[in-house]
């Protein structure tokens, strides 16, 4: 008997995990609207059927969030660095998220995919509120 404690099957999970990450990676790999809202939808419906809350991957981890009925994917950078930490890319990287906005100061960290290698990495960059304007 299992008292508490919940039994995985591994390579299940390794599997949800491949799900998950090409997901990710094809987002990544496209950047497009389109690609974006596939990538939500599709790593919502894995997390939830299979009772995932939480996955975490070498960089990044993803959390399934909820708004009402709507389910939906935040990828979180575990790294915060200047540049992609695999390649160095500083410039023309994928916007993911805004994983914390810092309402009083001039900078919010900000969730960064590399669309070069693939990496996902947080960096802190200037705000809106501060008056100057992120390059991405």
């Amino acid at each position: 008997m299992n008292a508490g404690c919940q039994v995985i099957d591994l390579a299940e999970y390794q599997d949800l995990r491949m799900i998950v990450r090409a997901n990710i990676r094809s987002f990544l790999r496209h950047g497009t609207a389109k690609a974006r809202g596939a990538m939500i939808e599709s790593v919502a419906a894995v997390m939830r059927k299979y009772g995932k809350k939480k996955m975490s991957f070498g960089s990044y981890e993803v959390v399934l969030g909820q708004d009402g009925d709507f389910y939906f994917p935040l990828i979180r950078a575990k790294r915060v660095t200047k540049g992609c930490p695999r390649c160095g890319r500083e410039k023309g990287l994928l916007y993911i998220s805004t994983q914390k906005q810092d309402l009083l100061g001039p900078r919010d960290l900000v969730t960064w995919g590399c669309r070069d290698c693939g990496e996902i990495f947080a960096r802190w960059d200037p705000n809106e509120r501060s008056g100057k304007r992120c390059l991405k």
